[in-house]
């Protein structure tokens, strides 16, 4: 099998449109899955799921995308048995299905982008579904198991794979990680001013809070794993400060549950540039500003508001744009009141690594995440 899909015709048109149907698809596949994890024998849910996985493949053969297609039809079979009832849906079953698919969309990415798609992955995984659809009951969680190591690698091969960890849980467990001279550095009227600003930027959005708290214990934890650090001071300003220009933007904006149209898409973006030029005016916060005006620049240039690359983006805001997706994904949000996964947090940051997160960021941020886990390990052990 060819690890390269480079289709000679391709139609950029098509693509979008294959893509855009994918994340339809996996909104549906993860809300079945959401009550499979509560309910495993809801025959509505396993049906549904299968539909949505067959959607997906029938999609990619009208595309002519016979890799995809091939890719999904083994998720599809392995699928087959789990509604025939000879497999039980079990939660590590439908991790490696949802991982998988996350794949898929970070590919068709690729796709839409380059021109083509790397398999490589995909070439590892097909054996692995073609095992969970004849395996024994006994033996599909082993093989969904090694899915979904296949997939997390690096910092995710330390997580328990039946965790429920979310974001919270991470933040907490940060702890005595984090430095407290970002407190001993900033008075304490400045810094009780930034905490009440923090406050109401968090109360604008219904899901956001303890918004703030979380990810500076975040952010602050990647910062001591960078080889040369950013100033802790500015850092934990900017982590506090980043979305203060959301406070000017209508409340139905920031909770709307619906995709944002172009001119809602625009008008979000606004708050990058109201935020910095907020704070740059108070003296002494020249680096914070900077990180707040480029936490939404990506090292593949692809981002805004000035299309910045790789080491043209302050370290800090790139930390902030890690701790804003880790956020986005293991909490509820305006447009979906579920959280993920923090495996497919850390999966989908290591995915986008090089394209919308510098390297050495998220090599910071898997280590403490490696940290995190060897430290719970050993105290669950009894040798902490």
């Amino acid at each position: 099998m060819s690890d390269i899909f480079h289709p000679d015709d391709i139609d950029p048109e098509m693509v979008a449109d294959f893509l855009d149907g994918l994340k339809d698809e996996l909104e549906e596949i993860e809300s079945d899955l959401l009550v499979l994890e509560k309910q495993p024998g809801d025959k509505e849910a396993i049906h549904s799921l299968f539909r949505a996985v067959h959607s997906i493949k029938g999609n990619a053969k009208m595309c002519f995308f016979d890799p995809i297609s091939e890719f999904v039809h083994d998720i599809e079979e392995a699928l087959s048995e789990v509604r025939s009832g000879r497999l039980n849906f079990t939660a590590l079953i439908g991790e490696a299905v949802l991982l998988s698919l996350d794949q898929l969309k970070i590919k068709s990415e690729q796709l839409e982008r380059d021109g083509q798609m790397d398999l490589s992955q995909f070439n590892q995984i097909r054996p692995l579904f073609k095992k969970i659809r004849d395996a024994q009951p006994m033996e599909a969680e082993e093989y969904a198991a090694k899915v979904i190591q296949l997939i997390g690698g690096g910092a995710a091969s330390v997580i328990p794979l039946k965790t429920r960890d979310r974001g919270g849980e991470v933040s907490s467990n940060v702890g005595h990680i984090e430095s407290d001279a970002a407190n001993k550095a900033i008075d304490a009227e400045t810094y009780a001013y930034f905490e009440e600003l923090a406050a109401v930027i968090d109360a604008k959005c219904t899901f956001w809070e303890k918004r703030t708290s979380q990810q500076s214990q975040i952010a602050l934890g990647i910062n001591k794993f960078l080889p040369n650090s950013v100033d802790v001071t500015q850092l934990k300003a900017a982590v506090m400060l980043h979305d203060i220009g959301m406070v000017f933007l209508p409340e139905g904006l920031i909770n709307k549950t619906q995709k944002f149209n172009a001119l809602e898409a625009k008008q979000l973006k606004q708050h990058v540039r109201w935020s910095y030029e907020w704070l740059r005016r108070i003296p002494h916060w020249d680096e914070a500003a900077t990180m707040v005006l480029q936490h939404h620049e990506r090292p593949d240039g692809n981002g805004y508001p000035n299309q910045l690359k790789a080491d043209q983006i302050h370290d800090g805001a790139q930390i902030i744009a890690i701790v804003d997706t880790f956020y986005s994904i293991t909490n509820e949000r305006s447009d979906r009141t579920y959280k993920k996964s923090l495996m497919r947090a850390i999966t989908e940051i290591n995915s986008y690594k090089g394209i919308q997160f510098n390297d050495h960021i998220v090599d910071a941020f898997n280590e403490l995440i490696r940290l995190i886990y060897t430290r719970k390990s050993e105290k669950t052990n009894g040798r902490g």
